[in-house]
């Protein structure tokens, strides 16, 4: 039976350990070179149908509660500092620096009652090479949902603003993102539910094109058994960018989500990516997309995850977007009781196509990384971790290639 949602339980910070968590971005070619800022607190709202399992076994316990609450609203204020030097970072396309950053990261995260949450942190970078620029990142997101006779509403609001070093610029960018998404769900019957999600990516970064991308995705799902979920979908969308060629796309799918044990669980998903770009003459691209994620538990403390994929995204480049196939292997291994070690290493190919010919439009990417981090929670309340990276992104096109290592360690504290 597919889980009827009677209520909405309240919003919780979940298992965020207060840090940056090192580990490849591999979904979308405008990765950044170092470690990405932390993730907001404010859980990601799923969508409907059966879940992948989560590992409570490997995260710390949660604080005690804040002492900040004023009736159903909950302030939890949450700091952060990070240190790392690295080399091979690229200033512009073909110049290699070394610099060590400092990074600091106050937020909050706002509980208001058992309906809508909202958490805002702003991130100060400061390089130590003047060939980059000192940063103030921010994240925010604020999500809601709602449950009544039957419907589900989830909403969800983000913006972030980061000016760091992309691998598919090749220099330091500062990009601006709003994403607003809707998922609407009915229950039609005990083994039937129908989804719709709409949402709208507003996307611009300085000295690059700026895109505007509305989309909807409808889904029903079968559940045959309640370990098992199947869902058959379609979704349409528009890019509208400022330079260059605008594009509407189609998306049919399919997906099932299949958990045997609690030790083990599968997400599979397939289709097509068509797109049409708006052209004269039109020009056509399909592509054979899919997402897989595996997740294994043969103990108590220990967790291996393997992701992969791949879709078809706008490049920041004018007239260009970029075939993206990657996948992603970690293990998160409790040792000691008090220590979790996070070790993951992926790949991330990146072909460019052109908007105007729907053919390869002379740029491929490949890049290989691997991450280690050893955290351990002190204080109740606090968190302290040391981190090693390595990057090697090789490409055909002279400037865009580099080898970067990186090593730093983090100090967080979250009420």
């Amino acid at each position: 039976m597919i889980h009827s949602k009677n209520h909405i339980r309240e919003f919780l910070p979940g298992s965020l350990l207060i840090g940056f968590l090192v580990s490849i971005a591999t979904a979308n070619a405008q990765q950044d070179v170092f470690a990405p800022p932390p993730p907001s607190p404010v859980p990601a709202l799923q969508p409907a149908g059966v879940h992948m399992f989560p590992d409570p076994s490997l995260d710390y316990p949660e604080p005690p509660e804040s002492p900040y609450q004023w009736g159903s609203f909950v302030l939890k204020p949450h700091y952060l500092y990070r240190f790392l030097y690295g080399d091979g970072i690229q200033a512009t396309p073909g110049h290699r620096s070394t610099t060590a950053i400092n990074s600091f990261a106050p937020g909050f995260y706002l509980n208001m009652g058992s309906h809508w949450a909202i958490d805002y942190t702003p991130t100060w970078d400061l390089y130590s090479n003047s060939i980059f620029h000192d940063t103030v990142d921010e994240a925010a997101n604020l999500a809601g949902a709602y449950s009544f006779n039957g419907w589900t509403v989830q909403f969800n609001q983000g913006y972030h603003y980061s000016s760091q070093p992309l691998i598919e610029t090749g220099r330091q960018t500062s990009v601006q993102d709003f994403t607003t998404s809707i998922d609407l769900s009915n229950q039609l019957s005990r083994q039937v539910l129908s989804e719709t999600i709409l949402s709208q990516d507003l996307r611009s970064g300085v000295g690059f094109p700026a895109s505007s991308e509305p989309s909807a995705l409808e889904w029903l799902h079968y559940q045959f058994f309640p370990q098992l979920d199947t869902a058959l979908g379609a979704g349409v969308g528009y890019i509208n960018v400022s330079e260059g060629t605008d594009i509407s796309y189609f998306r049919p799918q399919l997906q099932a989500t299949f958990s045997p044990t609690s030790k083990l669980s599968f997400n599979l998903s397939g289709g097509l990516d068509r797109r049409e770009f708006l052209v004269h003459p039109r020009s056509f691209l399909n592509t054979p997309i899919y997402s897989l994620t595996a997740q294994y538990a043969p103990f108590e403390t220990t967790t291996l995850t393997l992701t992969g994929g791949r879709e078809v995204s706008e490049s920041f480049f004018a007239n260009q977007s970029t075939k993206d196939t990657h996948w992603n292997a970690t293990l998160k291994q409790r040792l000691l009781k008090h220590y979790l070690l996070v070790a993951s290493i992926g790949q991330h190919d990146a072909d460019y196509i052109s908007n105007v010919s729907a053919n390869s439009a002379g740029r491929d990417d490949r890049e290989l990384a691997s991450n280690v981090r050893l955290s351990s929670p002190f204080f109740r309340r606090g968190t302290f971790a040391v981190l090693y990276r390595w990057d090697r992104n090789t490409s055909n096109i002279h400037g865009f290639g580099f080898s970067s290592h990186q090593v730093g360690f983090e100090i967080g504290y979250k009420y």
